[in-house]
């Protein structure tokens, strides 16, 4: 009895850990008062939504950006990984043994590292500040690679072979055999790459000066650090660019906890 009762305690500790940042944001963007040093606003007032839906001049333009952003290199991410992993998976060639090590290693390198000569290589490509700039360099994953590298091993020959002999092609053997059988797998990283996208905002930080190009990420940390931060409206601007990703996450719930059992299983 004492043992559940600790581990209930623990368990509520870790909640209230989880859910106090949250509830801080929404009790600011509802007017908390800081000089007053409460936690329970004493007036609720709507003036930061009011200020980032109708006064913010680059608000709808953030958001705009950041779903533009984030689509395209979710989908450059599945699109590469797929069809990375179905040749590591399928294919025999010189190299392949070394080349998979290489993405394995790569895994390794924290993405901070690698962003300096990201940086260097789209200097010199001249898409600094440019749309292109913040999507292309985002849109190979070797993570994602692995996953479906190791996602198409455990899908047997047969299938493909059958489709062989109709004449198809490995485009059609990718997109109406592999991705198929994958849908779960594909959803799940799907909607963990989204919610990575949608909340990177230091690859743009490294890439973007224009206000006009930032994501709703690098707003939010941009304003945070004006001159004069109006923190209801802060508040209300990190909740808005929260509910986004909360949102796809838990409405591939489902998929996302399936996907992640056939990836554990394999």
């Amino acid at each position: 009895m004492t043992k559940r009762v600790f581990l209930l305690i623990f368990i509520l500790i870790i909640i209230a850990s989880v859910l106090f940042p949250l509830y801080f944001l929404l009790v600011m963007s509802l007017g908390l008062n800081f000089r007053k040093k409460e936690l329970i606003p004493s007036v609720i007032s709507l003036e930061g939504y009011q200020y980032v839906f109708f006064e913010h001049p680059y608000f709808r333009v953030w958001l705009i950006n950041s779903f533009f952003y984030t689509v395209c290199s979710t989908i450059g991410i599945l699109l590469t990984g797929i069809i990375a992993g179905y040749i590591f998976s399928r294919y025999n060639f010189h190299g392949k043994t070394i080349l998979f090590w290489i993405v394995l290693i790569t895994m390794m390198i924290p993405s901070a590292v690698i962003y300096i000569p990201q940086y260097l290589v789209v200097s010199q490509l001249g898409l600094l500040d440019s749309v292109a700039g913040i999507i292309l360099p985002l849109i190979c994953n070797p993570y994602c690679i692995f996953l479906f590298k190791q996602a198409c091993d455990s899908i047997p020959r047969e299938y493909e072979e059958a489709a062989m002999i109709d004449g198809a092609d490995a485009a059609n053997r990718i997109f109406r055999i592999i991705v198929p059988i994958l849908k779960p797998v594909i959803l799940a990283v799907g909607a963990i790459q989204f919610v990575w996208n949608w909340n990177n905002f230091t690859w743009p930080l490294f890439v973007v000066s224009t206000s006009e190009l930032f994501n709703l990420a690098y707003g939010v940390y941009n304003f945070s650090y004006s001159q004069s931060p109006r923190y209801p409206a802060l508040g209300a601007l990190a909740l808005i660019n929260m509910l986004f990703p909360l949102l796809v996450y838990i409405i591939l719930l489902k998929y996302v906890l399936k996907g992640v059992l056939i990836m554990g299983a394999k």
